[in-house]
């Protein structure tokens, strides 16, 4: 049920459920977890910009996977503080290993371990060529390991 202008509108939720359940996921929609975001893309090119909060520290992740062919590129920014961070499902620079696992194509950036203030993150990634699916990015900063709070 959805909540419209204070009435109950469970029309709307169940034509939701029903759309989803036959069509999948739908183009574009994007799902927030707590170090990731997974972006359904159709064919074609798509964009798609989201953010996530992340506490002080360093970055200790910044990894794409996507379907094997995707040619994809995001980019990461902590708004006047950083400069756009480049991933890609190809080598954005020294230090962009990518893997393939099964049908996809893993890539992992290396950052340096700067230190980061609290703040919300702004990503964009654009899906440039290949097929549909789902691409997954996913983002953690935190304490370098072995170091407390």
């Amino acid at each position: 049920m959805t909540w419209s202008r204070g009435r109950w509108q469970p029309g709307a939720a169940i034509v939701a459920a029903a759309l989803v359940a036959v069509g999948g996921p739908a183009n574009g929609s994007v799902v927030r977890s707590t170090y990731s975001a997974t972006i359904h893309f159709g064919g074609g090119r798509q964009s798609r910009s989201f953010r996530l909060h992340e506490p002080a520290g360093v970055i200790l992740l910044y990894r794409i996977d996507a379907p094997a062919g995707a040619k994809v590129r995001g980019f990461a920014q902590l708004p006047r503080i950083t400069v756009p961070l480049r991933i890609g499902t190809g080598p954005t620079g020294p230090g962009t290993p990518c893997t393939d696992h099964r049908s996809r194509v893993r890539c992992t950036v290396g950052e340096e371990w700067c230190p980061m203030p609290e703040g919300t993150w702004e990503f964009r990634v654009d899906k440039l060529a290949g097929p549909a699916g789902d691409v997954t990015l996913w983002f953690r900063v935190g304490n370098p390991p072995g170091r407390a709070a």
